[in-house]
């Protein structure tokens, strides 16, 4: 019968008879691939966390001058990032078609990419201090900037190597293995960056470059570790983890498909920090010491969403290598209504404990205060982004990356870059509350047009070229 499927069909029977085995079922294999991704990531955020405590401690300027730091430095990863994510949904296709082999493959020409990005990165050298600049931050900010970047920036290659190499694990559905190893990465970065930024354990003082340094090196130590289980673990060898040749036509298709994906990310981070830096840093020191707290609890209350939004690349790439579209939309309304629980608990709990934690990060009175009084802006944006996350994912995993990018662009441009100009031209005396409801404003429309992009089934006839 045309249109028939049997297995969807006893699907909608086992949703419909006993709903509670139907999501019983679901939340299983998305937690089992979920929280590994999950912890991983966490851990690995953790870092950034740790210098804001480190920073924290040194002083109100070092804490002014993390932020536009660490801006600059994710966005030349956010780039790669984005790219190399493709690695997952093209190595699940492949494993849900029945090509385990070219699993490795794939990883590998992300990790060939990872190497030759990083070298270039490192001409940033020079360029960095010279984009610093643009954020106009008083003398004594703009040098431990430039302290911080110039250290932190050789960490590009390694986080990108071990990047791909666990964009390889998950596809496989080995998500264990990245989250065994990511507590190593923030052990070596907190016991270096604690050390070269007070001059313990026989180390020099170095401060904020020393917090630098602990990103480079805590990164090349779980690097080495990622690949080197790849080559060494001989049960992946069915997955084609030892063939580390450059293959031109795969490593091409990556690109084809990596790089939307990459630029979106670009604009994602460039949304979310340069238009918090740039605007707010023309307000002083206080107000981007502030931003700097926020956007850091931020990030690890989006951490969970990431993770969830792995999984799905796993899940929804799978089933799509079968050509099962319907199962595909089934893993993406799933996994929408579970970001949304977590979304509200969690941004609850925040606003509920938010004095205590932003106390803890901010080691300022006065920041704490002006922190705690926007602090309502973290649950509203983190429900948000939840949303922005599932559909971004799912429309990654169909390889539907094009318009998504365009799209944010059009919004970020449009909403972001007037708006902020209006915002210097007009609104000053409001303080920072305009710059987050800009945000704000911002991801919701997103949100919709990417809602509106699923619904319309565009993303299928990237499916079927793929497939043909």
């Amino acid at each position: 019968m045309p249109g028939y499927h049997p297995q969807r069909q006893s699907l909608k029977r086992d949703a419909s008879s006993n709903p509670l085995r139907w999501w019983a079922r679901k939340t299983t294999v998305v937690f089992q691939l979920s929280w590994p991704t999950v912890a991983t990531f966490s851990v690995l955020s953790l870092r950034s966390l740790v210098d804001v405590w480190l920073a924290g401690r040194l002083g109100r300027n070092d804490l002014a001058a993390l932020a536009p730091a660490q801006l600059i430095l994710m966005l030349i990863l956010s780039f790669g990032f984005g790219s190399l994510f493709i690695v997952n949904a093209h190595v699940s296709r492949s494993k849900g078609a029945g090509r385990s082999e070219e699993a490795g493959v794939i990883a590998w020409q992300g990790i060939w990419f990872s190497i030759s990005y990083g070298l270039v990165a490192l001409f940033f050298w020079k360029a960095g201090p010279a984009l610093l600049t643009l954020f106009g931050h008083p003398r004594e900010v703009f040098s431990r900037e430039v302290l911080y970047f110039n250290a932190a920036l050789a960490s590009v290659i390694w986080q990108m190597m071990s990047f791909a190499a666990t964009n390889f694990f998950f596809g496989i559905e080995r998500p264990r293995i990245p989250m065994f190893l990511a507590p190593l990465a923030l052990g070596t970065h907190t016991l270096i960056g604690a050390g070269l930024a007070f001059g313990q354990f026989g180390l020099p003082r170095l401060e904020m470059a020393g917090i630098g340094w602990a990103t480079t090196v805590s990164s090349a130590i779980h690097s080495v570790a990622m690949v080197g289980w790849m080559l060494l673990d001989r049960r992946l060898r069915r997955f084609g983890a030892f063939r580390f040749r450059l293959a031109p036509g795969v490593l091409l298709r990556v690109w084809r498909d990596g790089i939307p994906v990459g630029a979106r990310d670009f604009l994602d981070n460039f949304i979310w920090s340069v238009t918090v830096i740039w605007l707010i840093g023309k307000l002083g020191p206080t107000p981007m010491a502030t931003a700097t707290v926020l956007l850091a609890c931020n990030d690890i209350l989006m951490l969970p969403c990431d993770g969830l939004g792995a999984a799905m690349v796993t899940l929804i790439g799978r089933t799509l290598g079968l050509r099962r579209f319907w199962l595909a939309d089934s893993w993406r309304r799933f996994s929408w209504v579970i970001a949304g629980i977590y979304s509200g608990l969690a941004g609850t709990l925040f606003f509920v404990f938010r004095r205590p934690i932003l106390a803890f990060l901010a080691n300022d009175p006065e920041v704490t205060e002006m922190a705690v009084d926007l602090a309502y802006f973290v649950p509203l944006l983190l429900f948000l982004y939840a949303s922005y996350s599932v559909f971004d994912h799912a429309l990654c995993a169909a390889c539907d990356n094009v318009w998504p990018t365009v799209t944010n662009l059009i919004c970020s441009v449009l909403i972001l870059g007037i708006g902020g100009w209006v915002f210097l031209a007009f609104y000053t005396t409001h303080g920072p509350v305009a710059v987050w409801w800009l945000l704000t404003v911002n991801l919701a429309i997103i949100v919709g047009a990417f809602w509106r992009r699923w619904k319309l089934n565009n993303w299928r006839q990237f499916v079927v070229f793929e497939k043909q």
